[in-house]
């Protein structure tokens, strides 16, 4: 085996390792989402459903503040989520057309590197889930504020 055929042989196991870890990465944010979507919009439903069962006897006339704002949060934690989704397609979109001009330009240049492109939204995604993830979180707080506040 001559170098250039040891190279093309380590190249294709790279790719393949990595393309078996992006596999695992979209497997894993897939079902932080789809779990982040069904937590929050249960929560957020169930409260509502139940909501006198939380208030317990010792309940304030009308809708508290601490339940409403639990509910902001939970519909904070189900819109950033959503919003998530959209931006992480339009970031693949956009690495696919990066990918296609790198590629093309190696062809036409037989290899010599192209002046570095970025995917400036690359990090925009995982910037809407923590959003979620605290949004959740704080509504999670502030419901079980409510919860308390009214079993005393």
């Amino acid at each position: 085996m001559d170098m250039d055929e040891y190279r093309w042989e380590r190249y294709k196991v790279y790719l393949q390792e990595r393309n078996s870890l992006y596999g695992l990465a979209n497997e894993q944010i897939t079902k932080f989402d789809n779990n982040m979507l069904l937590l929050a919009a249960g929560s957020f439903g169930v409260t509502i459903a139940f909501y006198g069962q939380l208030a317990g006897p010792n309940a304030k006339l009308g809708i508290p503040l601490l339940i409403i704002i639990a509910w902001v949060f939970f519909a904070m934690s189900i819109i950033s989520t959503m919003i998530s989704l959209i931006v992480s397609h339009n970031v693949i979109e956009t690495e696919i057309q990066i990918r296609d001009i790198i590629y093309e330009n190696s062809i036409r240049t037989e290899g010599l590197p192209l002046k570095e492109l970025q995917n400036r939204f690359a990090k925009l995604p995982s910037c809407f889930n923590y959003v979620s993830l605290g949004a959740f979180i704080l509504g999670i707080a502030f419901l079980l504020q409510f919860v308390f506040s009214n079993r005393i």
